[in-house]
């Protein structure tokens, strides 16, 4: 007889792992295969289809496809690293002002400088001041470095010549100026004077943020130095500080509820009022609650200043006589603070009575500290008043005053009982004071349980769970016991069982 097998041979797959590239050193290159179904690449860089490299050395990376049936094939891509040039420019160097500086930079094929100089290997910039240049040159792959020269201008033998401007002249008190050095010569020190101001003096070359807060004309001075001299410049009355108006609101007021308040300024020449009042010297505002309006005033000269004034509305009616405290139930000898919830009507004085309490009586609206120094449940009433009228309000038996006695818990656990039926010690029973929660279970002595309960009374009778009675010998329990002062306590021990 005769059998066969089909053994079927399936392709490998066409892993294609991409065109080999260049790149220069601290680029990246992106490489990616194709042809599997799952990829596994070499070089640490593990499974993928394709990842971004930036290797610092040429390296040919290579690429392990798995298809659908297991099969497995390989490829590789060569990623080859292209140095970069090696930019070298001209030494630093040292010019007089209005010179020429011969710059130049080697190491690459095609150049740019910054600062504006643009193309070519060679430059030949006139600074006016200390400028750093940055040469960035290209090689025949396309790779890029920088290097860069320091050019420093100094005044060959002219001192400098002091001028300076402001970033204003006229200011009003409060304001700041920043100065800036507007010399010639290259100066390379500056002192500064400014009498009158916060900070009356400045080596910076550009001060900033000096401030005038005083009203009044002040000079400014200014003078520069470097190798060959100095010079000094002294604008008399330079800056002019203008006072502040002296903005005043009206008086505060108090209005009833849906009365209009009226509200006036002076002392400036334009008003602008907040809480959307706007523009005006006068205005007639009718706030629902107690506002405080700020108007913000400006004078001639553009100074401003505000003031304000507070809008207290209130109802005109008698108010509503309510309180409550921070508690109503006390141990003896503790404190209570009471609030006014009066509603209505704001109230204007107050007459509490604490009855059974030290103080008995107070007039403050929030009183504090009502101590109890007895046991027993307390009234309390208030009055309350304005010029609209009055209310008051009693609430007996408000405070509560206990002892606050604590009575100590007592767990009592018998160690015999004799379930005879003689109406004497036929149960188990825990007895004690204090005690809120308790679950017992007893056993024999191989464990099996006799007995479970999770009631404080319900003690045991000498029989199983079954109903059927115990052998007389000594059983084990197991008890836990929760007491009033919240400890849980388990005891185990054992008992004998005569009958």
């Amino acid at each position: 007889n005769t059998d066969s097998t089909i053994i079927t041979i399936n392709p490998l797959p066409a892993v294609v792992a991409g065109p080999d590239t260049s790149i220069c050193l601290g680029d990246n290159a992106n490489i990616y295969a194709t042809g599997a179904t799952t990829y596994f690449w070499d070089n640490a860089l593990g499974a993928g289809q394709g990842f971004s490299v930036s290797p610092i050395v040429n390296t040919t990376y290579i690429v392990t496809g798995t298809d659908g049936n297991g099969c497995v094939n390989m490829d590789s891509t060569i990623v080859t690293i292209n140095p970069l040039p090696i930019v070298v420019a001209s030494i630093d160097t040292t010019i007089c002002s209005g010179d020429i500086a011969n710059l130049s930079a080697t190491g690459a094929l095609t150049y740019s400088w910054d600062n504006s100089l643009g193309a070519g290997q060679n430059q030949f910039p006139s600074p006016i001041t200390t400028t750093t240049y940055i040469v960035t040159g290209t090689n025949a792959n396309g790779c890029i470095n920088i290097d860069s020269v320091l050019v420093t201008v100094i005044a060959c033998g002219n001192p400098p010549v002091v001028s300076f401007s402001a970033t204003d002249s006229t200011i009003c008190v409060g304001d700041c100026i920043d100065f800036t050095d507007l010399s010639t010569g290259v100066p390379t020190g500056w002192a500064w004077s400014f009498p009158g101001a916060a900070n009356t003096s400045s080596t910076a070359q550009n001060p900033t943020n000096i401030c005038y807060n005083t009203a009044g004309s002040f000079d400014v001075i200014l003078v520069d130095t470097n190798a060959f001299g100095q010079d000094s410049l002294f604008m008399s009355g330079f800056i002019t500080v203008n006072a502040l108006p002296t903005v005043i609101a009206s008086n505060d007021t108090t209005i009833c509820s849906g009365d209009i308040a009226n509200l006036s300024a002076t002392g400036a020449l334009t008003y602008s009022w907040n809480n959307s009042l706007g523009a005006g010297q006068n205005q007639s505002p009718s706030p629902v609650t107690t506002t405080t309006y700020i108007v913000t005033g400006t004078d001639a000269n553009g100074c401003i200043n505000s003031d304000s004034v507070i809008v207290t509305v209130i109802l005109c009616t008698a108010p509503i006589a309510n309180f409550g405290s921070n508690s109503t139930s006390v141990c003896i000898n503790d404190c209570i603070n009471f609030s006014d919830l009066s509603s209505g009507g704001t109230p204007t004085s107050w007459s509490w009575y604490f009855f059974g309490a030290n103080p008995n009586t107070s007039n403050n609206q929030n009183p504090t500290n009502i101590c109890y120094d007895s046991t027993g449940t307390f009234d309390v009433a208030l009055m309350v008043s304005n010029i609209y009228g009055q209310d008051s309000i009693f609430i007996p038996n408000y405070i509560t005053v206990d002892s606050c006695i604590t009575i100590p818990s007592i767990v009592i656990i018998p160690n015999v009982f004799s379930p005879n039926g003689d109406g004497q010690n036929d149960l188990f029973n825990i007895t004690g004071t204090g005690i809120i929660g308790l679950t017992m279970n007893i056993f024999n002595r191989w464990g099996g349980l006799m007995f479970s309960s999770n009631q404080i009374n319900h003690g045991w009778d000498g029989r199983t769970t079954a109903g059927i009675e115990c052998t007389d010998g000594t059983y084990f329990y197991i008890i836990d016991v929760e007491t009033t002062d919240q400890i849980e306590t388990t005891y185990k021990g054992t008992l004998t069982l005569i009958r």
